[in-house]
């Protein structure tokens, strides 16, 4: 039995949204297999074209619509959300227990990190680099968040007045070392290694000229 012969029992059947009413010859694989995909109707009335196999198994279920639903109601327009405006009650959470288990104090609520960080235009203190959120929980999103807490004084807990956001990488390198320190270091570093205009990292491009990961 063909694919095409395979696939053209779906016709008529719905899978999410999307009711199949034909089986097209899509393309063909660098091996030469050919690639089938479904024409479709979703409920909310366009007509698109999915690859059977992705429809099939479920990972394809609407035109796309589903996905346009979903980022309207991601993060704090979701009413399951329990954070405080962009900072998800899981973020937080993580915050507070990662302090904890560095047996550091953590007086300070969701509202004033929230404060702090409009205050700081939204930007890395060191860098001015834009910062951001997880806005679900979703892998990959809690992979491409850049906002991280850092403590002013590391000899210091989290408490207000000591606290900065900074980004996850500036943190990381920062570690326990007083601002004061580390912005030394930075400039050392600075002043005897010179790099492209424009360099790659993990899929990041970094620019010179813009200061900012892109």
């Amino acid at each position: 039995m063909s694919l095409q012969t395979k696939y053209t029992k779906y016709i008529g059947q719905k899978f999410g949204t999307l009711k199949v009413t034909k089986v097209n010859l899509s393309g063909l694989r660098k091996n030469g297999s050919k690639i089938y995909s479904f024409s479709c109707v979703c409920d909310c009335g366009k007509e698109t074209e999915k690859e059977c196999s992705s429809v099939v198994r479920g990972s394809t279920t609407s035109c796309g619509c589903r996905r346009d639903q979903y980022e309207k109601t991601k993060g704090k327009n979701n009413v399951k959300f329990n954070g405080y405006e962009e900072i998800s009650g899981k973020y937080w959470a993580v915050l507070k227990q990662s302090a904890k288990l560095r047996k550091h104090k953590f007086d300070l609520t969701i509202e004033e990190a929230w404060n702090l960080f409009v205050s700081q235009d939204r930007k890395c203190f060191y860098t001015k680099q834009k910062l951001s959120f997880p806005i679900s929980s979703r892998t990959k999103d809690w992979q491409e968040f850049t906002a991280s807490l850092d403590r002013i004084d590391s000899a210091l807990d989290y408490i207000k007045g000591n606290v900065q956001w900074v980004h996850k990488d500036i943190n990381l390198m920062k570690q326990r070392y007083t601002s004061e320190y580390f912005v030394y270091l930075c400039n050392l570093v600075a002043k005897n290694h010179s790099t492209n205009e424009t360099i790659d990292f993990k899929g990041k491009r970094f620019s010179k000229s813009k200061d900012s990961i892109k």
